[in-house]
């Protein structure tokens, strides 16, 4: 048996369709709760198909006014649609960005944010 990332890689003849499927994903959150705002988080933990491949997803929902609190993105990337999402990066030579993405946008649109990076979304 081998490890990757602590988890351990299947034999491929004991891989399953369900080793790479998570339901839940395109039903909404309640988010009748203090932050207005539910995630649904999906990871190697949840979808072992993922495991050394060093990605995980999640879906956000948001009431009216509801809030995504602060928090870090230690050597990660994040990609997001449909929010107002502020960076405030930790090193001194990068600069504040703010993007706003529109629900109703023609185009898709995505955001990339740098390693450590320190943000939050309304």
């Amino acid at each position: 048996m081998v490890f990757v990332n602590g988890k351990f890689c299947k034999d491929p003849k004991d891989v399953t369709a369900n080793d790479f499927f998570r339901p839940g994903l395109n039903v909404p959150g309640n988010t009748s709760n203090q932050l207005g705002s539910v995630v649904n988080a999906v990871n190697v933990n949840n979808l072992p198909g993922l495991n050394t491949l060093g990605i995980s997803l999640a879906r956000i929902d948001f009431s009216p006014y509801g809030l995504n609190p602060p928090h870090t993105h230690p050597r990660r990337t994040e990609v997001l649609g449909h929010a107002l999402h502020w960076i405030c990066p930790f090193e001194p030579w990068s600069k504040y960005e703010e993007q706003t993405l529109y629900q109703d946008s023609t185009s898709r649109r995505c955001v990339r944010f740098s390693n450590r990076s320190y943000s939050f979304s309304v």
